[in-house]
């Protein structure tokens, strides 16, 4: 039975609060410990955040569920134009970067200092690089709950990435 079918019978659809817009479903795990989809992420106690497993089912469910993320995600690529700004509106996101167009004032942005002075083949061949870079790999653990497996976002990367991602433990996601 769906929420328009619960408006003719005295119960409501199961999962749907009554007073509520069916868009918000109830029936699987709350997200934010039953904080609503409107809640800011910086009211929400990093306690109450967390993983969830349900449908998101609009624009408005989407956002929450990166408002309230609870689980590292590192943007790994040459330069962090790519998805620079995003950080606004995933919680917990941040920048590893090659090329540091700010020279270190921006507060998300991760450059190693010690780099090669060396070509690189491809946008691959350079995130490859920086995943086996031990300063990255160092960043990564400090900001990586015990327990957890960091997201790493990547626009460019090959089956070598691939293992190296597994090998580390790290999730490999598309931005």
């Amino acid at each position: 039975m769906d929420h328009r079918e619960a408006e003719d019978t005295d119960q409501p659809a199961q999962g749907v609060v009554p007073g509520r817009p069916a868009s918000v479903d109830e029936s699987n795990q709350v997200t934010a410990g039953g904080y609503g989809v409107g809640v800011d992420a910086k009211y929400v106690p990093s306690s109450m955040a967390g993983p969830t497993r349900r449908v998101l089912r609009n624009v408005s469910e989407v956002r929450h569920f990166f408002r309230v993320n609870d689980t590292p995600v590192f943007f790994v690529g040459a330069t962090p134009f790519n998805l620079l700004g995003l950080d606004r509106w995933v919680r917990n996101l941040s920048y590893i970067s090659f090329y540091d167009g700010w020279d270190g004032a921006h507060p998300r942005i991760f450059t190693p200092k010690n780099k090669p002075a060396r070509e690189f083949e491809s946008g691959e061949d350079i995130n490859n690089w920086l995943l086996r870079h031990h300063e990255v790999r160092a960043l990564i653990d400090s900001r990586t709950p015990q327990g957890t497996r960091p997201k790493i976002a990547l626009v460019f990367f090959n089956e070598e990435t691939e293992e190296i991602c597994e090998e580390l433990g790290y999730d490999l996601i598309l931005p």
